[in-house]
């Protein structure tokens, strides 16, 4: 079974190995050799992800983990992991390494007997602009056999996502003749333009129920400080718990760009689609949730909070397969270069969710009909 220094040092030569998200690919080399050095059969799949499998019982349901390989930092060398006292700290230390690490604990000590097919997945394109990539190829090569879901994060243990909240993702990019500060004063400004499209998204009037959110997340323009800007470029990031909702947002913001730049504008006005999560919920009741506050009593956890996200987990929820996304410790400053991840409680994160997968397992109410 797997010490508390053991999945320390796992954590730690997984997070060395840097994975910036649409590049994991040496990240994915070192998690595939130490599935396999746990005996599993494991291999990479078209996208990059790694899935290795634990053979089963046909009659019991087969279960999927599921654990993102990438981080949102731009790093590609190795990371210096810092230890002090019961913390570890660097980026993309809890989100997702230590998923990561807990991912091959599982292949390490789950029973080899009296429980269905397992999947073990560290899928790649989670984060950003990766738009869950790993876990839709995953699930396009085998939802079809899959009874259950689990996505991993590092941290997120006293919490346990039911709802898949869902997103769409525009950039525009608005044009104009540009030209000298002086020479061409009065000349269209795409930083004008942009400005005056930002203020009117803001200003859309969004559903509170379900809860529905729009934030223009980057925006870029101009070239030197005396020249009118001929383009800009912005992000959107649309969303929702409800998938109606954010495909609503999406079709009133791309009116009210349209409207702000007709064609004959100065001002040209172009969208592509750079992002779609489906939204998703486990049903109300559903044994896979009972088997998650279960399993954390067995290991002397408190029940887990309810709360919704955006994780690995939304794709098979949107296609009715039940799913969750599960963490196994206490991490702090997630998406900063100040991360850190607190080495107590590791262990029971890691009993809770082998108890999980063993739970689920062996049920067979969890068999889906096909």
């Amino acid at each position: 079974m797997t010490t508390i220094e053991g999945l320390v040092q796992d954590v730690i030569r997984i997070c060395s190995v840097a994975a910036p998200t649409g590049r994991e690919g040496r990240r994915a080399e070192l998690v595939l050799s130490m599935l396999r050095d746990e005996g599993l059969t494991a291999e990479l799949d078209g996208l990059g992800s790694v899935v290795a499998e634990i053979p089963g019982d046909p009659e019991l349901p087969t279960i999927a983990a599921a654990a993102h390989l990438d981080t949102v930092f731009p790093d590609e060398g190795e990371i210096e992991v810092r230890r002090d006292g019961d913390l570890l700290a660097a980026p993309g230390i809890g989100d997702n390494s230590a998923g990561v690490a807990a991912l091959v604990a599982l292949a390490r000590d789950l029973p080899r007997e009296g429980l269905g097919r397992i999947f073990l997945v560290a899928t790649v394109g989670e984060e950003g602009l990766g738009d869950l990539a790993g876990a839709r190829r995953f699930v396009d090569d085998h939802g079809d056999t899959i009874d259950a879901f689990l996505a991993l994060e590092g941290a997120m243990r006293e919490q346990v996502v039911t709802v898949a909240i869902g997103s769409e993702r525009l950039r525009f990019t608005l044009s104009g003749p540009g030209g000298h500060s002086w020479g061409d004063a009065g000349t269209p400004s795409a930083i004008l333009a942009a400005a005056r499209l930002v203020q009117a998204l803001y200003e859309l009037d969004l559903p509170r129920h379900p809860r529905t959110t729009l934030s223009v997340g980057t925006l870029t323009a101009g070239h030197s400080v005396n020249s009118i800007a001929a383009e800009a470029v912005m992000d959107i990031d649309l969303r929702s718990v409800n998938q109606a909702s954010v495909i609503g947002l999406r079709k009133q913001v791309l009116e009210t760009a349209s409207e702000l730049f007709p064609p004959a504008a100065p001002i040209r006005l172009t969208s592509v689609d750079i992002g779609s999560r489906p939204a998703g919920v486990l049903p109300g009741g559903h044994p896979l949730l009972d088997h998650v506050q279960s399993a954390r009593a067995e290991a002397n956890l408190p029940l887990a909070e309810e709360t919704s996200s955006s994780t690995d987990a939304n794709i098979p929820l949107s296609r009715g397969i039940p799913a969750v996304c599960v963490g196994v410790g206490f991490g702090h400053d997630a998406h900063k270069r100040s991360e850190t991840l607190e080495i107590t409680g590791l262990l029971e994160g890691l009993r809770a969710l082998r108890n999980l997968m063993v739970r689920a397992g062996s049920d067979r109410t969890l068999g889906r009909s096909r």
